[in-house]
């Protein structure tokens, strides 16, 4: 309880200053902490639903929750360590990948967002030649419709040209 009292005077600190509130932000305040305790109550109802109540609800969720513990500091320690064999303990190049973190950080990011773009544009130039000839629905789902379609036969198209091929083979004999 002293912490939260200590948090919440630092929060009232901060606030004083900002100096005086136009009633826009005043209500934008308003609306923010309504938004907060409806998230907290969706969330409390989720978690009632999901793990129970009572100590079910204890054991249960405590289970859960030290185990996702436990996977993010797996994940941050072998993340981290795998890190520095490729970047140097500096992060600034010289492990096994030969440059900085800085650096495969931004291809990384500029190689998400050209394949973002790609496959945007990919998208609008099929769905404008879908419109141009008159397909209906969407072409994506149209395919993907058909590829399951050919899959739950139990024979792909290729197995099919390959039977007519050897239908008209033996049929020449």
């Amino acid at each position: 309880m002293e912490n939260q009292a200590h948090i919440s005077a630092n929060q009232t600190a901060g606030v004083g200053k900002l100096g005086e509130f136009t009633r826009e932000q005043m209500n934008a305040i308003q609306y923010g902490a309504e938004a907060g305790v409806l998230n907290q109550i969706a969330q409390g109802n989720s978690l009632r639903r999901v793990f129970g109540t009572g100590t079910g609800f204890q054991e249960s969720y405590s289970a859960m929750a030290n185990t996702q513990a436990d996977m993010q500091n797996y994940t941050a320690r072998e993340t981290t360590r795998s890190a520095r064999e490729h970047f140097g303990k500096s992060l600034r190049g010289g492990g096994s990948s030969g440059m900085s973190f800085a650096h495969a950080a931004k291809s990384n990011a500029d190689l998400k967002h050209d394949q973002f773009a790609g496959t945007a544009q990919g998208y609008s130039d099929a769905m404008a030649y879908a419109k141009a000839e008159g397909i209906t629905g969407s072409l994506f789902q149209n395919l993907a419709k058909t590829k399951t379609s050919s899959m739950g036969d139990g024979r792909t198209n290729a197995l099919k040209t390959a039977m007519e091929k050897v239908e008209g083979e033996i049929g020449q004999i």
